[in-house]
């Protein structure tokens, strides 16, 4: 099986090796991105990330392709309708046990919300021009602030836990989610 990995960089060597001691052939794309129809064809598998919209019209260049595996959890860069018509398996992170312990996108939320809280960036640009600034840049804190999350899944509900434990107030929007720990909103 000829497979294609479309986003090599940070692709795990290991998991090169393993694809290759089952006898499958591992292509690193290389060429111009997006892949076109050229870099597609006679591909049996695609290894995909978030950086391309697979899309009907790119799918129907795939020909021989008989899964796209992606290193996520969520698949809103798939056409699943597409993928589904042409026959084409989705194989993802999606309902794997032990997700709930990969926090990484949870925890840069809050990295983000702490630099804008903070005014992380302006202040470090101060300091390594040589001003210091101390009230410049004091930010504001974080304690008894509402935040609102738009969908309490599996991230959702993470990065929910982590800024209750900083004493926020969470409020949540998820029409198929109840969850009494925190406020609901209806819109």
């Amino acid at each position: 099986m000829k497979i294609l990995v479309t986003e090599p960089e940070g692709f795990f060597s290991a998991a090169r090796q393993c694809l290759e001691a089952a006898g499958h052939q591992v292509v690193l794309f290389a060429g111009e991105w997006p892949p076109g129809p050229a870099d597609l064809e006679g591909m049996d598998g695609l290894i995909v990330r978030l950086g391309v919209h697979w899309t009907d019209a790119l799918l129907q260049h795939c020909r021989h392709l008989t899964f796209i595996g992606s290193p996520t959890t969520g698949l809103t860069h798939i056409d699943m309708q597409a993928a589904e018509t042409c026959g084409i398996a989705i194989v993802s992170l999606g309902g794997l046990p032990g997700l709930d312990r990969i926090t990484s996108t949870p925890e840069h939320a809050l990295a983000l919300l702490l630099a804008l809280a903070r005014n992380i960036v302006p202040a470090c640009q101060a300091a390594t021009a040589g001003k210091w600034e101390r009230y410049a840049f004091t930010g504001t804190m974080l304690s008894r602030k509402r935040v609102g999350i738009v969908g309490l899944g599996r991230t959702g509900r993470c990065f929910a836990r982590m800024v209750a434990a900083m004493d926020m107030v969470v409020s949540y929007y998820d029409p198929y989610v109840d969850e009494p720990a925190y406020e609901r909103c209806v819109s």
